[in-house]
């Protein structure tokens, strides 16, 4: 497994709860998405690309800093892997499996075969029309 590790300032990479101050917002380039947290012992902001299994850790002391960093570490991430001949893990497969009722897995079969379309299809309508009214509402507030 590939890791590319940066890391904080300090020598400390596990903070205890109270260290930690939760920001809201992520950071996102190139497809991948960081977290953002702050260490107040440190003086630090810090985070960790999600979703992907590799580690890519960052930091800075300012969020443009930060930010910097972030973009920094996806970069070297993704020229490692291509020296390395790896292909990089990709933040979102585009694939996951959902867990439903027996008998909304019915409807959705039946309503598909009316539609003349896939389960997938119908899904994906739904994910897309729940997304666009959230991002509604957060555009208001």
């Amino acid at each position: 497994m590939k890791k590319v590790k940066k890391n904080l300032r300090g020598s400390k990479n596990a903070l205890s709860a109270e260290t930690k101050v939760a920001i809201s917002g992520v950071l996102s380039y190139k497809e991948y998405v960081g977290s953002i947290e702050y260490d107040t012992n440190e003086n630090v902001f810090h985070g960790v690309v999600l979703y992907i299994n590799d580690s890519i850790l960052f930091s800075g002391a300012t969020i443009e800093a930060l930010k910097k960093d972030f973009e920094q570490s996806i970069d070297e991430y993704l020229n490692v892997c291509k020296a390395e001949g790896l292909e990089p893990n990709k933040p979102m497969s585009g694939t996951f499996n959902i867990r439903t009722s027996p008998e909304n897995h019915y409807n959705l079969s039946i309503l598909s075969k009316r539609e003349k379309t896939s389960i997938n299809s119908l899904v994906n309508l739904a994910i897309n029309e729940y997304i666009r009214q959230k991002s509604m509402e957060l555009a208001v507030r």
